[in-house]
């Protein structure tokens, strides 16, 4: 069993812990979206701001080629001729353009005084052809707006907004990192992977060539005359990541640690429940060993008494048996001696009858033992029943010299109800054997009496109360509660001298 436990324990903790770390690993990846989505949108509007700087201005000439790339038309107010700014162009990049709708065209051309042309080229929608337009900035607006692309750049701080890099072609002419500027951009290798993997507007994450433990997020933007790169280190990146697995990890030790506490309570509370079950069935079980064991004793002692019984009565059975065979003899002896006769046959009925009373006292502790007492439940006229016993009992106490006493007075009219429900014979029976009792157990000359009593009637039930009284030896007041007990009585001898068997 505590093997048992202890695994259950186990797998519940595995449970536990997988469950969290799916909470984790959940919390990971939205926490690490959230952050690569706000480093990528700051990159974003760092290079639409940068690049709309540097976009803003306007162009010094336009012109209309056909899809062979002659001039049909055109506008100029730089210092060079629009055919010699178109000679400088890569004429079959050009022409591609009237062939593919979706391409565009652009490029620098530069001159020895420190000017450039910047050039671009996109197709017609209304004819086949190509529309070019081109923008001159003079040596000293190049200085100038260098200068202000500069100053512009050198706002961002390299700790919070990341590396901001803008070059002319491959050289770098702007950055937040003054050490770069004047480089190339093929020279880094951050800056040449994002050169290489850029997809617009999405971060490309690269790791630095001379320490491979520290990685990148960037992206880079191409306007009309400029490359923007834009780029922050991972731990930069991940600001919010780390608080927020570890406050998710708080609350997974805090909801566990509730959960715990909460089946800690549950378990206990069954416990507790199982332990008051336990207890209340104990004290039930030793309740009813009581029960039983008091059974079993009085099952015992009736037994004993039982077997005293029948140990008496065989000598109260011989004592008439013995007296009938001796009075039988005499008769044999003085067969012709009437008187003789005539005084043993009295005394021969005398022990007849003592051992008939012997013999139905028997019979009636059998029926008791055998449960073949079955009540009825039937009209019963209680004047008519009372009549019935006393005419029966006053006879017999007549015949053994006892006085009758029945108080008419107070019984004139005593039973108001005298149809009922009952069981008339069980009732006979019950008074036959008390005044019985009161006629076996009396002395010479004693004395019977009877009081009837109505207690009143109420919900169909209706109170009747006997009050029997004799003149015979009685029983003491400590013997009292043992009058229902199976074959007791209070003198061993009663049994002898009474004829009774103590039922």
């Amino acid at each position: 069993m505590k093997n048992k436990k202890i695994n259950f324990w186990k797998h519940h903790i595995l449970i536990e812990i997988f469950v969290s770390l799916v909470i984790l690993t959940i919390v990971s990846f939205i926490a690490i979206s959230a952050d690569l989505n706000a480093a990528e949108k700051k990159l974003n509007t760092t290079v639409e701001y940068l690049k709309d700087s540097a976009d803003n201005c306007y162009l010094n000439g336009i012109a209309l080629l056909n899809t062979d790339g002659k001039i049909l038309a055109d506008y100029n107010s730089t210092s060079v001729a629009t055919s010699d700014i178109l000679a400088e162009i890569d004429t079959p990049s050009l022409l591609d353009v009237a062939r593919f709708k979706e391409k565009h065209y652009s490029i620098r051309i530069p001159f020895d005084n420190r000017s450039h042309i910047d050039v671009a080229a996109i197709s017609r929608s209304d004819q086949p052809g190509i529309i070019v337009g081109f923008f001159q900035t003079s040596a000293e607006y190049a200085h100038t707006f260098n200068n202000g692309i500069i100053s512009l750049v050198n706002g961002f701080v390299p700790e919070y907004d990341g590396t901001i890099i803008i070059s002319s072609g491959n050289q770098i002419i702007a950055s937040n990192n003054n050490s770069l500027i004047g480089t190339s951009t093929n020279d880094l290798p951050i800056t040449k992977r994002i050169m290489k993997d850029s997809t617009g507007k999405n971060l490309i994450h690269t790791q630095d060539a001379e320490n491979s433990f520290q990685r990148f997020f960037g992206l880079m933007e191409k306007s009309q005359n400029y490359y923007i790169y834009a780029y922050l280190p991972e731990r930069s990146v991940f600001t919010s990541t780390p608080a927020t697995l570890l406050f998710t990890l708080f609350i997974c030790v805090i909801v566990i640690a509730l959960l715990h506490l909460l089946k800690w309570h549950t378990e206990r509370t069954s416990q507790q429940a199982q332990l008051r079950m336990k207890e209340e069935y104990t004290r039930h079980l030793e309740n009813k060993n009581r029960q039983l064991e008091h059974a079993v004793l009085q099952t015992k002692q009736a037994n004993e008494t039982k077997s005293r019984f029948l140990s008496s009565m065989s000598h109260d059975i011989r004592t008439p048996l013995n007296g009938i065979i001796g009075f039988l003899k005499i008769d044999e002896a003085n067969f012709d001696d009437l008187d003789v006769l005539r005084s043993n046959h009295e005394k021969i009925m005398i022990s007849a009858n003592h051992l008939l009373s012997l013999i139905n006292d028997v019979l009636q502790m059998s029926k008791l033992d055998d449960d073949a007492v079955h009540l009825a439940h039937k009209k019963t006229n209680l004047s008519q029943l009372t009549i019935e016993i006393v005419t029966i009992i006053k006879q017999h106490a007549d015949e053994n010299g006892l006085q009758w006493n029945f108080d008419r007075e107070a019984s004139s009219s005593p039973i108001s109800y005298p149809y009922v429900y009952g069981s008339p014979l069980h009732l006979r029976q019950i008074f036959l054997n008390i005044y019985g009792n009161c006629i076996k157990y009396n002395k010479p000359n004693g004395s019977i009496t009877t009081k009837i009593h109505s207690l009143g009637y109420k919900d169909g039930i209706v109170t009747y109360q006997w009050i029997i009284s004799d003149t015979g030896i009685g029983m003491s007041e400590e013997f009292l509660q043992h009058i229902f007990e199976p074959f007791s009585q209070e003198n061993s001898d009663a049994r002898t001298n009474y004829n009774g068997v103590g039922l």
